[in-house]
């Protein structure tokens, strides 16, 4: 009896311990995005005037992704064929993570002006994914080009070492 008086105690303590909130704020998109990444897949989506998916088109990338807080760099392999692979720089601009409507969006800056926001759906330490609503809606059936309503880029990334 004496054992299962202190048993309220505990559970209080316990229970307590579980409800206590971890006070180190999430890291930002802003601050994830910093380092290397491999772009994995780019899916082009087209849609019809009802925002139905009409087509779509999946492609492995294997485009490195280098960001430093204010400049990204894009790397790709100069011919996949060539083993050890040999990788040439594709450009490198400024750039800037913005959260807008708790979305957050990735920004293209030359001399200061803000260009084609790409959406950033999914961060975290390991992964990474965007959509580009801006894509061109137009693509081939295999009968020919066929224009869309509309397209987005999705484009996946996984964190390099």
């Amino acid at each position: 009896m004496k054992k299962l008086f202190h048993l309220p105690l505990l559970l209080t303590l316990l229970l307590s311990a579980c409800d206590k909130e971890d006070t180190k704020p999430a890291d930002t998109a802003a601050e994830l995005i910093k380092g290397k990444w491999t772009c994995t897949t780019l899916t082009k989506k087209y849609y019809d005037e009802q925002k139905n998916l009409i087509h779509q088109v999946t492609v492995d990338m294997g485009w490195y992704y280098d960001f430093d807080g204010r400049y990204r760099k894009i790397i790709i392999p100069s011919d996949e064929r060539v083993k050890p692979a040999t990788f040439d720089e594709v450009f490198v601009d400024e750039y800037v993570v913005v959260e807008v409507d708790e979305k957050d969006y990735f920004y293209q800056v030359h001399e200061g002006v803000k260009y084609t926001p790409v959406e950033i759906i999914g961060i975290s330490d390991s992964r990474m994914t965007w959509i580009q609503h801006d894509w061109i809606p137009i693509f081939n059936d295999g009968t020919g080009e066929v224009t869309a309503d509309s397209a987005a880029q999705v484009i996946k990334f996984v964190r390099r070492k």
